[in-house]
């Protein structure tokens, strides 16, 4: 995939990554892809509620999620990167649920 707005220098790094990438999930099929990461969206939702409880404990449970999930891929080479990005759509998920709860004064 080609971006007009990349810098020239930046264009390699840009076919490197795309490489590699498409090295490492190759033999993925986009069902199993959409499937791992949509399994860890409550994940993430589970964690921005956690945050909601207690700073310290959304600091936690992502520093334990996130150690799982290198040393998982580090041994097992999984592409722990899926599990991750379903993290991330779910924490973002559930911040804005908070965010819009907040200001809408519910749990107030």
């Amino acid at each position: 995939m080609r971006f007009g707005w990349i810098p020239t220098w930046l264009q390699g790094f840009e076919r490197e990554a795309n490489s590699i990438i498409k090295d490492h999930t190759s033999h993925i099929s986009w069902k199993e892809k959409a499937f791992r990461a949509g399994i860890h969206i409550p994940v993430g939702l589970f964690n921005a509620f956690c945050l909601y409880v207690g700073i310290v404990y959304g600091i936690l449970f992502f520093a334990g999620f996130f150690t799982y999930e290198i040393n998982e891929d580090w041994h097992l080479k999984d592409n722990a990167w899926l599990d991750i990005y379903g993290w991330i759509v779910g924490f973002g998920i559930g911040v804005s649920l908070l965010f819009i709860l907040d200001k809408l004064g519910v749990g107030s």
